[in-house]
């Protein structure tokens, strides 16, 4: 399993130390420190024992273990960051064109607004003053990070991708494209 910063996962208590709890899912181990449960802010609230379910969310995925959080805060956090990212239209700009034909490009891009996902259709033309948006021309058919196919990115993050559709002559380096409207 591949996690990302601000998924949400339900878990399970596998060990537990003064800094923290050692959780699993789907085979994979997490890490929670003490001051991302609870218990730590709530007398109340229960520490943590092995067993446990908690729902958590992803706050640092790139860490080994990847750091989790069980606090409501910051799984709201996540899902308030998750709403705008969501809401906006996704930009992808083109920072080299690898491989082209009359039918595609492989270019490797970087997401720089919103989140672009597989399966968008972008104009084929960047818009400049006074002119109008590109018919929506281009599709997304492949997402390629760290050799693991995926089906979004978000910013700041790069991938190479595969476009396809009427305007892969105009893809060059800079030229940002914005998601068409679903």
């Amino acid at each position: 399993m591949t996690f990302h910063d601000g998924q949400e996962l339900d878990v399970t208590v596998t060990g537990v130390a003064p800094v923290g709890s050692q959780v699993g899912v789907d085979g994979e181990i997490g890490f929670i420190d003490q001051v991302k449960h609870p218990s730590w802010w709530d007398e109340e609230a229960a520490p943590p024992r092995v067993g446990d379910r908690l729902h958590v969310v992803v706050l640092d995925a790139s860490r080994e273990p990847p750091r989790f959080s069980a606090l409501q805060s910051d799984i709201d956090g996540a899902r308030g960051i998750r709403r705008v990212l969501d809401d906006s239209a996704g930009q992808l700009q083109i920072y080299s064109v690898e491989d082209r034909s009359a039918e595609a490009a492989v270019c490797v891009a970087r997401c720089v607004g919103g989140v672009v996902r597989l399966g968008q259709r972008f104009g084929a033309a960047p818009v400049t003053d006074g002119a109008e948006a590109a018919r929506p021309g281009l599709v997304l058919d492949r997402i390629i990070r760290y050799d693991s196919d995926m089906d979004f990115i978000e910013p700041p993050h790069g991938a190479t991708v595969r476009l396809s559709g009427d305007g892969v002559d105009l893809l060059k380096r800079g030229v940002i494209l914005t998601a068409a409207a679903e």
